[in-house]
């Protein structure tokens, strides 16, 4: 996912992008995704139902 998210680095949109993938019970994965602004400001999302039943 990190790598799909590059493009956001590449454009000078953030200086970083982290993701952490889990797995939420009983059949979920689950991402927070953290982006860093140049000017330091940082965004999370939080996306807690992805393939749900996978």
């Amino acid at each position: 996912m990190e790598e799909s998210l590059k493009w956001i680095i590449d454009d000078g949109v953030a200086s970083s992008v982290k993701v952490t993938m889990s797995i939420v019970p009983p059949r979920t994965l689950g991402a927070l995704v953290v982006i860093t602004r140049g000017d330091g400001t940082v965004v999370s999302l939080s996306f807690s139902r992805l393939w749900q039943q996978f």
